[in-house]
């Protein structure tokens, strides 16, 4: 059928003040048309019919384009790229005073607390004071939330004290007693269906509460074999509301996999790579048509199960510069043809004097969306948050990927 299709460029993926150019192609990547987004930063096709591919043009400044590219965009989608601005809350104007008012735990030698971007060292019995900004306040700016830690001579953590939804005495002093220290616990994790061939894990745990982190746990060892266990130290389970974790796998030859997601706080925390992509193995980089450049991709096995397959191109050249990122179904296991773009923008698309500086595919399988879900969520597109968007409790999802150099 024919509807309208478009975009919604949202302002947190661009500070231009320049006309932002959307162009309109078919399934093949074509040109149809183009027009520039309006004040809001949409722009509208009417009569698409079929599969529409779907590019925003943005100047960065500086000589540089961002290109980013959405295949497979039905009659009737609106792809949505970036998340629209939230306003801060206003500033509170107080001033936040925390007292470590227990006594000494075990072999502790050092003490600090933190409310979200806000830390200071501390001193037992003694309060510490800061202004109380908004980056001290997660999404419920009306109180705050204390994390006090005690580490011993080594800098290891002995011990854990907090405080949770003090209001926030706007225009005056918003003050915090803690008075009960608990053993650090541990928090164990494992990585299970880990492929043969693979060198190097990476793990990372970060325990959030109220939408700000608190405590960061990372390691980066070399894989015994198909099962990786290990732990590090739990922020206080009544504390923390979310765990988001992620786990990189290098293979030998560069290439990775890995896991991303958001759980609640749970020890010990099983991850299994069984579900993820097939390994991509390399890219082939085609430029026998240098303004579309084309991406094969060689992977170890079908990536079709998968819900998208994101390819990133950058490029140097004296005249412009430019990154171009595309995002497509991975059900399309055809080589990916950047698209084709007016004649008004020729100067703004690889050229032959460009120096392609190289790139990567990603392919993505989230547990909960699909592939329309993506182009609709931009606070899961890889297109503009990077493997894991900014995931909620329970979303979880796995990704493959492959660096490729490029050619002078």
């Amino acid at each position: 059928h024919v509807a309208a299709c478009g975009i919604q460029i949202n302002q947190s993926i661009f500070t231009t003040t320049e006309p932002i150019i959307v162009v309109f192609g078919d399934a093949a990547g074509d040109l149809l048309s183009d027009t520039v987004a309006d004040g809001t930063g949409a722009a509208t096709k009417d009569d698409c019919s079929g599969i529409t591919t779907i590019t925003a043009v943005i100047d960065a400044g500086r000589g540089t384009t961002l290109f980013f590219t959405y295949e497979g965009v039905l009659p009737g989608q609106t792809v949505v790229l970036g998340e629209p601005i939230v306003t801060p809350p206003a500033n509170p104007n107080s001033t936040l005073s925390v007292t470590l008012s227990a006594g000494q735990p075990g072999t502790a030698r050092a003490f600090s607390w933190r409310a979200g971007g806000c830390s200071r060292s501390a001193t037992i019995g003694s309060p510490e004071t800061m202004p109380l900004g908004t980056g001290c306040l997660g999404e419920n700016s009306a109180s705050v939330d204390v994390l006090a830690r005690a580490d011993d001579s080594e800098g290891n953590i002995v011990g854990w004290d907090y405080a949770t939804d003090v209001a926030v005495v706007v225009d005056g002093t918003t003050d915090v007693t803690m008075d009960g220290w608990e053993a650090a616990a541990s928090q164990a994790y494992q990585v299970g269906d880990i492929p043969a061939g693979t060198g190097d894990i990476e793990v990372t745990l970060s325990h959030f509460r109220d939408g700000l982190l608190f405590h960061l746990e990372q390691e980066t060892t070399a894989i015994p074999g198909a099962t990786h266990s290990a732990s590090g130290i739990a922020a206080p389970a009544a504390f923390i509301d979310t765990l988001y974790y992620k786990t990189i796998v290098a293979y030998d030859d560069g290439t990775d996999r890995g896991l991303v997601g958001a759980a609640a706080p749970t020890s010990p925390l099983n991850l299994s790579l069984a579900a993820a992509p097939a390994r991509i193995a390399g890219v082939l980089l085609g430029l026998s048509e240098i303004a579309r450049p084309e991406l094969t991709v060689i992977a170890d096995g079908d990536l079709g199960g998968a819900d998208a397959v994101r390819g990133t191109l950058v490029w140097n050249d004296p005249r412009a510069s430019g990154g171009w990122i595309i995002l497509r179904p991975a059900s399309d296991t055809t080589p990916i043809k950047y698209p084709e773009m007016p004649t008004s923008l020729a100067g703004k698309v690889p050229q032959p004097t460009s120096n392609i500086a190289g790139g990567n595919v990603v392919a993505f399988d989230f547990d909960t969306a699909d592939y329309t879900e993506l182009l609709t969520n931009p606070a899961l597109q890889p297109i503009s948050t990077g493997y894991e968007g900014n995931l909620s409790p329970g979303t979880s999802a796995s990704y493959s990927s492959a660096n490729f150099v490029g050619a002078p």
